[in-house]
């Protein structure tokens, strides 16, 4: 995953205190840096628009974030608006914001069908299904899954 600094100190406590929720104690070090990653990228795009404290923090601000990570997959910006969503209903329960996660984000579309790629052809295919050992439970299943997803 890549690294990002957070430049702007102010929102250090508050990404500390998120990351540290309980609910987020058995989720794997992978996703905490996926979530960190998000929000660091947020709050850095935050200060460069002038805005170091999150009670300033407008819906504007959330959509012009948005728009300046458009060239990111679309399932990576499904996933930032859900980490987005959660954040600000821990930011609302707070009273550091106004508004929660749930107005900002009621319903988050994401295309699970546009992230699966494929970029087999019909030999490398037919020498991937021939190489299943389909006589043990283990090999039917692997066939069972890649008859239905090819």
């Amino acid at each position: 995953m890549p690294k990002i600094t957070l430049i702007y100190p102010e929102y250090k406590a508050v990404l500390d205190e998120y990351l540290s929720l309980n609910e987020f104690q058995t989720l794997s070090e992978l996703t905490i840096s996926g979530k960190r990653l998000a929000l660091v990228s947020f709050f850095n795009y935050l200060g460069e628009s002038g805005i170091t404290d999150l009670g300033c923090c407008q819906q504007t601000h959330i959509t012009g974030h948005l728009c300046s990570i458009a060239v990111l997959s679309s399932s990576t910006i499904s996933g930032r608006c859900f980490i987005f969503r959660h954040f600000f209903n821990y930011l609302y329960h707070r009273d550091i914001v106004s508004y929660s996660g749930n107005e900002l984000f009621p319903v988050i579309f994401t295309n699970k069908r546009k992230r699966i790629l494929s970029f087999y052809s019909t030999a490398e295919l037919k020498q991937l299904l021939s190489s299943i050992d389909r006589n043990t439970p283990a090999g039917k299943r692997d066939m069972a899954i890649l008859l239905l997803a090819a």
